[in-house]
């Protein structure tokens, strides 16, 4: 009698099985592997062949009941088990009363003014903290008058009037493309 491989047992209905280590999928929420940086800020390629995994919403924030190692939910909990300072949930003391008084605080500390002004570098056509920024970021359509030339709105315009005294060569190369130059 030869050594023969061991069979796993039929898992019977109703009993959770433990996942293993090694069979991970992006999508699947119990999945305990790392999260895909690139995702969270929109430049994974990879897609479902990830081996990260690709969290959106309320796993994007850093579960307060892990950080003190309390969380009863593991796998089950719908925020994020990785230690990652960008991610931190509000401080409540901070939010709460504008203070905090521990010097250690892992917490965001988030002025309010700060989630209601506009990010300028946005505004401007581009900010390098992209998602992680800590200033609002407002899609605005670009105003076809003024990207052509003159706008009779003005600043009263509803759209964005932009890039052109920023960026002349960027805007006359867009030109170029449009007017088949």
């Amino acid at each position: 009698m030869g050594l023969q491989p061991r069979r796993r047992a039929e898992p019977t209905e109703g009993t959770a099985q433990p996942r293993r280590s090694g069979a991970r999928v992006s999508g699947d929420p119990e999945s305990g592997s790392a999260v895909c940086n690139f995702f969270a800020k929109g430049l994974c390629e990879k897609g479902k062949l990830c081996p990260l995994r690709h969290d959106r919403g309320e796993k994007m924030v850093v579960c307060k009941h892990w950080l003190r190692g309390l969380c009863k939910k593991g796998d089950q909990c719908n925020f994020l088990h990785q230690y990652d300072v960008t991610r931190m949930p509000e401080c409540y003391f901070y939010s709460k009363f504008g203070d905090c008084n521990n010097k250690e605080c892992p917490f965001l500390h988030v002025k309010p003014a700060f989630k209601t002004r506009d990010c300028p570098w946005y505004d401007q056509g581009f900010c390098k903290d992209g998602p992680l920024c800590k200033h609002r970021h407002v899609r605005k359509i670009m105003c076809a008058n003024y990207f052509v030339g003159f706008c009779p709105e003005g600043p009263r315009c509803q759209f964005a009037q932009c890039c052109t005294k920023l960026y002349p060569r960027l805007f006359m190369c867009i030109c170029a493309g449009l007017t088949g130059m």
